[in-house]
């Protein structure tokens, strides 16, 4: 049965989806068609004309009025870009939270009972160009182990309610994702850091212009921001998912370079053929144009993507901007920066992940 103190973010949740159609007296239908129907797939028939989306969003409230959170939980992630809303979101964790604790030692299946797959990385690693491939190129179902602009991923829900193949994008190795297959994508930490620094100062800069010219120059205050968040530093990330694999034997690590190069239909195709996903050339060169099509979009409608020039003249930040894109490290990190991050530990994971042979490197 459901539990009452749900009832005022019910109550939130259907102002929005009355919202969403347009009409209280049609969204008012859906939930109660919903109630009476444990099935998502029973539901869409009757509102055929209605975005997929708010069937979703409406069955999500029908199974918490009945108290059946795992199904309304389950095919959360059909709700898509509703996702996004505070209330939505606090809905979803109340149901979570009468939850038990899943069985980790069995693994997350899609709606046909086959394994997903986990893609983590450290941010700007291109993770966000390797799940555009996936989208495209084998029509792929990405959620996300977090709250975002795409599905959500219940950490409590063992099923999730796409059919094969999924994905769920994560910034943290999990040991709960040890029964299942998981792609780490990584790339060499001092260019990930340079990127990361960009993307979160230009989220920042909007509110709080004079934050630019202080994150300009050195990693200080990007590396104390990281040690607050949940992926924390990226040689603790990377070494996460190295001892993630050498524990559990389930992870394939994907190289950025490899990726992102003339070698990315191979690279991409080797992967997917460990999960018995057949790439084929035709649909990768597809999946890179939607690709290329969905970078120039971030760049155009999200500030933290673009390449507006903002930082000062002659600043590491305005360097790195004008250079081509590539491994820019070595053209702009200082003696100091360089000995920063050898000092927080980043060399032996460095040289672990083949991306610096030499011990000394920080002190050229």
């Amino acid at each position: 049965m459901r539990d009452n103190s749900l009832v005022s973010e019910l109550e939130a949740v259907m102002v929005e989806l009355e919202k969403e159609t347009g009409d209280p007296a049609l969204a008012r239908s859906m939930v109660d068609k919903a109630r009476a129907s444990p099935e998502l797939d029973e539901l869409s028939p009757h509102f055929a004309d209605l975005d997929r989306y708010k069937i979703a969003l409406a069955y999500v409230i029908g199974q918490a009025m009945e108290g059946r959170y795992a199904h309304g939980l389950m095919q959360v992630g059909r709700a898509g870009v509703v996702m996004s809303r505070p209330a939505v979101r606090a809905l979803v964790r109340r149901m979570e939270a009468f939850l038990p604790e899943p069985d980790f030692d069995a693994p997350y299946v899609d709606i046909e009972g086959r394994p997903i797959t986990f893609v983590v990385s450290f941010p700007r690693s291109g993770n966000t160009h390797l799940i555009q491939l996936l989208i495209h190129a084998v029509k792929a179902r990405v959620c996300t182990a977090y709250y975002s602009n795409r599905s959500y991923f219940s950490n409590k829900v063992r099923t999730i309610g796409f059919r094969s193949p999924v994905f769920v994008k994560d910034h943290v190795m999990r040991p709960a994702y040890r029964n299942n297959p998981v792609i780490y994508q990584h790339r060499d930490g001092r260019d990930s850091l340079l990127s990361y620094n960009d993307f979160v100062i230009r989220g920042i800069s909007r509110n709080r212009p004079e934050v630019v010219p202080r994150m300009a120059d050195g990693f200080t205050r990007i590396l104390k921001r990281l040690e607050k968040v949940d992926c924390g530093p990226w040689h603790e990330n990377v070494d996460s998912a190295l001892r993630h694999s050498r524990t559990h034997g389930n992870v394939d690590f994907s190289r950025y370079d490899e990726l992102m190069g003339p070698t990315g239909f191979a690279h991409l195709k080797a992967l997917l053929a460990k999960i018995d996903i057949d790439l084929t050339r035709s649909d990768y060169e597809t999946a890179l144009v939607r690709s290329a099509e969905n970078a120039q979009r971030l760049r155009t409608e999200k500030p933290q993507w673009g390449k507006a020039p903002i930082y000062p003249d002659g600043s590491m930040m305005d360097r790195w901007l004008t250079l081509e894109s590539g491994s820019r490290w070595r053209a702009v990190l200082s003696a100091e920066d360089k000995a920063l991050l050898h000092s927080i530990g980043m060399t032996e994971t460095l040289m672990n992940t083949g991306y610096e042979t030499d011990p000394d490197w920080w002190r050229a």
